[in-house]
């Protein structure tokens, strides 16, 4: 709730054992590291 109503920004990455694809989970592993490494960077 805080990070969305902040306008936090968030990477949320998924698992491979994850049923399905949620909206806005980024299921490649290595994709969602950069994002994350970038966010962290700022």
């Amino acid at each position: 709730y805080e990070v969305m109503t902040r306008n936090i920004p968030m990477v949320l990455a998924g698992s491979i054992r994850d049923d399905g694809p949620m909206p806005g989970v980024i299921n490649d592993m290595q994709e969602a590291q950069r994002k994350m490494r970038k966010e962290v960077q700022g």
